[in-house]
């Protein structure tokens, strides 16, 4: 019997097999000799326990287990995604010259990430199946210029944070990129926004201070966060309770303030936003304590608002009334432009300028007052009017004094121009309109 070839064939079968992730291959990470090399397409690719070199060569998904490995992401496709599980230990993960969106998370270990142009979200620990995030060893991220990166960073809000993260210029182009921060910052923590970058965090339960000019965020007298380079702000959530008092103080520059605290009312808000074209959202019933002030500032500012059950806001007088929990709660509201407010049943008035007052409600009466105002339902109103489970509905719109644009929603409205030259559009159901130009109105008032 001769055995002399099929000893020969195995092990030739066994250098085939292992040429695929050998060095042999010619790749290299950063200058040293890939131990692991992928191919395009190849979904689980896999390293080992130890310290692995792996160049992932396109392949689609990458777990490179334990041990401090140096990984590059290479390859890939313009809209697809390459994802890569760094795993336990001190890796480093090159994905400088990868193409297509990168989905990474860094593991346990002190790890070092470098990014590409395109979309990135990197998680600097670990992500459970709910996707908690698991993160106390100081991480170093650096996202690249270009794409839509989200960084989540820490993952206990009471352990010292010391990742450095960085994200990379804003392209002007899609959604922007994100830090989800948690922890107090460490003496050695470092955040920048790259410039136009959003920084969202929670908040404890006593009196937070954001301030975009220093930028710093401060909850009882203690300067728990610094960082540079973000102008959009998101803090809490709906399972997050609203703090006894939040207050921001805005720079000069184009700011971005959102805010989702469960029962909002409950705290006391003073929200000052600064020069610069401004935009405040405040979500679903979000309005704080009676007594809380909204301010725009200089420059052309926005603010979105869902009041929930009742809303009056008045702009001329400065003053906001919502009625949470039951009871009714007077604030200050000066300085915004233009406005996207809601409420099941809404009561808006402008100013003796002209406004573009825009709302979505059940039931509504809106006043221009003077100038030349535009009062309409808010564009999307499929949407808005899919989530407020209206029962009787309908618009009473009055331009007053001006030359006025009004438009009314799908339901019977009143439009009543005033003094100058306006024009009424009722659009959908049995409208009555008084203008001196009208549209789909059955009913002329005189």
């Amino acid at each position: 019997m001769r055995t002399l070839p099929l000893v020969a064939t195995s092990l030739l079968a066994a250098s085939l097999l292992a040429a695929p992730t050998a060095s042999a291959a010619g790749e290299t990470c950063q200058g040293q000799p890939a131990t692991i090399v992928g191919t395009p397409g190849q979904a689980g690719l896999t390293g080992t326990e130890g310290a692995d070199v792996i160049v992932t060569n396109g392949a689609t998904s990458t777990g490179a287990l334990g041990g401090a490995d140096l990984v590059c992401i290479t390859g890939g496709q313009v809209f697809g995604d390459v994802r890569v599980d760094a795993g336990p230990g001190d890796d480093v993960v090159d994905a400088s010259t990868v193409v297509g969106a990168v989905d990474a998370q860094l593991g346990a270990g002190s790890d070092t990430y470098t990014g590409s142009a395109h979309d990135e979200d990197v998680a600097a620990g670990t992500l459970s199946v709910s996707y908690d995030a698991v993160d106390t060893e100081r991480d170093v991220v650096t996202t690249g210029a270009g794409g839509d990166d989200t960084v989540r960073s820490g993952s206990d809000p009471t352990v010292p944070n010391g990742d450095a993260v960085a994200l990379g210029a804003d392209d002007g182009a899609g959604f922007g990129s994100t830090v989800v921060w948690d922890g107090p910052m460490a003496a050695d923590g470092r955040l920048d926004g790259g410039g136009g970058g959003q920084l969202a965090f929670d908040t404890g339960p006593g009196t937070v201070v954001v301030d975009a000019v220093t930028g710093t965020l401060t909850e009882d007298g203690v300067v728990t966060l610094r960082w540079t380079g973000f102008d959009r702000f998101r803090t809490g959530s709906k399972a997050t309770s609203a703090p006894a008092r939040f207050e921001f103080v805005g720079s000069d520059s184009d700011e971005e303030l959102e805010i989702v605290f469960a029962k909002a009312h409950r705290g006391h808000q003073r929200l000052d936003m600064g020069g610069g074209a401004d935009t405040l959202l405040l979500g679903d019933e979000n309005v704080g304590a009676r007594g809380s002030r909204y301010l725009g500032g200089p420059g052309k500012d926005h603010v979105a608002l869902w009041a929930g059950r009742k809303l009056d806001l008045d702009l001329e007088r400065e003053r906001i009334k919502t009625e949470p929990a039951g009871s009714t709660f007077r604030s200050t509201f000066t300085g915004f432009e233009t406005q996207l407010v809601g409420a099941r049943k809404l009561v808006l008035k402008g100013t003796d300028k002209a406004d573009d007052l825009r709302f979505y409600a059940c039931k509504a009466t809106v006043r221009g007052r003077g100038g030349k105002d535009d009062i309409r339902q808010s564009r999307g109103d499929d949407y808005f009017e899919g989530g407020l489970r209206c029962g009787k509905r309908g618009f009473r719109l009055y331009g007053d004094r001006g030359h006025d644009t009004l438009q009314g929603g799908r339901r019977n409205d009143v439009l009543v121009g005033g003094p100058g030259r306006d024009k009424a559009f009722g659009n959908a159901g049995r409208d009555r309109c008084s203008a001196e130009k009208t549209r789909s109105c059955e009913t002329k008032r005189r």
